[in-house]
């Protein structure tokens, strides 16, 4: 009688390095949990503290938010680039929207180039 082989699965080049890309970031991410929580001047143009619950979080972004100076009604904006063969999915607005509530930001303007 014959038994039937297994066959061996093979790795792709992209799997792999998802796989090396998410280890590396959960190493970075226990690593700085464990740590002081980040400080402005560690690399982040903005820190904020957000309280969810119980859950305490301190967020760093770089996103700059553009506004009037001179005028305190004036709306902040989100400028984002965007390749225009790319399409704007329902999970990219919520990232959008959401890092605007984080920021303060009331509108987005998105450039497609």
């Amino acid at each position: 009688t014959t038994r039937p082989v297994a066959a061996k699965k093979k790795k792709s080049k992209a799997g792999v390095e998802q796989k090396l890309l998410m280890s590396k970031f959960m190493a970075h991410t226990t690593a700085a949990s464990a740590a002081s929580p980040p400080r402005a001047d560690e690399g982040f143009a903005n820190v904020v503290e957000w309280q969810l619950g119980d859950v305490q979080m301190v967020l760093g972004s770089n996103l700059v938010v553009f506004s009037d100076a001179d005028d305190e009604l004036a709306a902040t904006v989100n400028v984002r680039l965007r390749r225009e063969d790319r399409p704007v999915t329902p999970e990219l607005a919520l990232d959008y929207w959401l890092q605007n509530v984080m920021s303060g930001a009331q509108k987005l303007a998105i450039c497609l180039h």
